[in-house]
């Protein structure tokens, strides 16, 4: 029997190959658009992951250790870490270094670890907003009250306007808080009065305070200011009479008497309440 011809590698319908992950034979079909690299995809798998290592391996960092002053090496993905050691680490957090302050130039201490670029908090204040320039006005500035000079960067009276506790209670005694309300405001209580601010924390009705400055004096005890016309908010000079308390009871009796309401009562006053030639001069009706 004649032997068989071996069949021609151009004519195979498979080739076999060596895996580069394991180094065994398989062998592929000819017929296959897209080439089989590796004999199973476990295989397959581990070429793939290598060639990403390669693609993204990175060289050792070498870095010098701030705690014990030696040099190390640290891999790639650990490349933050900034000491050889947990005790160098915790020397390095101990140990202090020092800086100037941008601001009052003052030389201070804090770990080399904190980003802090000022010595205390009030400086760190300028520091983010105005700046030196800004502090430096504040330095020079002069107090509302008395008018010296004073540093009003140091201390409690930052951003404040006098130069000591003492001139801060004389002026708010003078013009009040600046927190309150101003000197003149006007406030209704419940009786239909209208109260007036004439210094801190002294609230008075706003009729006795316009009828005392027009008389020219501070009403007796036994002296009140009595409205015209009825209205009790209507506190214009021409408006209000400043009565002795017995004489002011009389004419209200007087008015309820003959039936008159409180709107008609400006009508009828000057004949109740004699003749007068201003309605603010003098006590007596």
């Amino acid at each position: 029997m004649a032997p068989i011809d071996p069949i021609p590698p151009s004519r195979q319908k498979t080739i076999e190959k060596t895996c580069p992950a394991c180094g065994g034979a398989f062998f592929v079909s000819r017929r296959k658009d897209t080439p089989q690299a590796a004999c199973s995809r476990k295989c397959a798998c581990a070429i793939r992951d290598k060639k990403k290592r390669a693609e993204t391996h990175r060289e050792p960092v070498t870095k010098e250790c701030p705690g014990c002053g030696k040099s190390f090496e640290v891999v790639y993905s650990q490349r933050r870490a900034k000491s050889c050691s947990r005790a160098c680490s915790y020397k390095a957090m101990r140990r202090k270094i020092v800086k100037q302050c941008p601001i009052c130039e003052e030389m201070f201490e804090t770990s080399p670890y904190k980003d802090k670029a000022t010595c205390s908090t009030l400086c760190a204040g300028y520091y983010r907003k105005g700046g030196k320039a800004s502090w430096q006005r504040d330095c020079q500035k002069k107090c509302v009250q008395c008018g010296d000079p004073y540093n009003a960067a140091s201390g409690w009276q930052a951003n404040k306007k006098f130069c000591s506790r003492v001139c801060r209670n004389a002026y708010f005694k003078e013009h009040g808080s600046p927190n309150s309300s101003p000197i003149g405001t006007r406030r209704p209580d419940g009786d239909g009065y209208w109260r007036i601010k004439v210094g801190r924390n002294n609230w008075r009705p706003e009729h006795i305070v316009v009828a005392e400055k027009e008389i020219g004096r501070r009403l007796k005890v036994n002296e009140l200011v009595h409205h015209r016309n009825g209205n009790k908010g209507d506190n214009t000079p021409f408006n209000l009479q400043v009565l002795i308390k017995q004489k002011h009871g009389e004419l209200h009796l007087r008015a309820e008497y003959l039936g008159l309401t409180i709107l008609a009562q400006q009508a009828a006053l000057p004949i109740m309440a004699g003749e007068w030639v201003h309605p603010l001069e003098g006590c007596e009706v």
